[in-house]
């Protein structure tokens, strides 16, 4: 090994020493920051003795922390003490819970004795039209006849097999009689040579026969 390999190998070593030297300061020798004047102050005048046993430091007493303005955190260092257990800190229990519903008292509601504002079954608006009554509008049999009419004047004559005592006519690929009556509640009124009277209510319709 010549000199200059050998300074190289000592200025190492004692860099290395000196790293070491600062890791050690760092993270063993360095002291613990002092606490602030005031926290020292109010520390000393709420502090009360370790115990004699373990010589545990002692923690602060909770007047000390109340008193802090407008509820400040406790200084560095200090510990906080615990809440006292009340009963709004305590969890519920499966016995708080079924004490709870048992005290609750159910009252049976009898309904056909008790009397409400309103009929349920009344609209809002207007009054109920009594089934049956004189003033009842004759608006839907009116459109109920008016659809009986148009239905029965769409029906197909497609043939007449005329007889002077039993004439017999081919209404929508049915076979009719003077007197049948239709599902929709026209009648055969009377059947001619070329054409089929119909009668829904009052009224007279007829329909000639389909010529080919």
């Amino acid at each position: 090994m010549n000199e200059q390999n050998r300074k190289q190998v000592i200025l190492a070593a004692i860099l290395g020493i000196a790293l070491l030297g600062v890791l050690v300061y760092q993270f063993v020798l360095r002291e613990a920051p002092p606490l602030p004047s005031d926290a020292l102050g109010n520390d000393q005048s709420t502090q009360t003795t370790g115990s004699p046993v373990t010589g545990a430091p002692a923690t602060v007493a909770a007047p000390a922390l109340a008193s802090a303005p407008g509820g400040a955190a406790p200084p560095a260092g200090v510990r906080a003490p615990a809440p006292y257990p009340t009963s709004a800190n305590k969890p519920l229990e499966l016995e708080d819970i079924q004490a709870m519903i048992a005290s609750v008292e159910v009252k049976p509601i009898d309904y056909p004795q008790v009397r409400i504002a309103r009929n349920p079954m009344t609209p809002l608006v207007g009054s109920m039209r009594q089934q049956g009554s004189e003033g009842a509008s004759d608006a839907p049999a009116e459109v109920m006849t008016q659809v009986k009419i148009d239905t029965t004047a769409s029906k197909q004559v497609s043939g007449i097999i005329w007889d002077p005592q039993y004439p017999v006519a081919i209404v929508d690929d049915m076979v009719v009689h003077v007197g049948y009556v239709f599902p929709n509640g026209a009648q055969v009124q009377e059947i001619e040579p070329t054409r089929v009277l119909f009668k829904v209510g009052n009224t007279i319709i007829p329909v000639e026969m389909k010529e080919y």
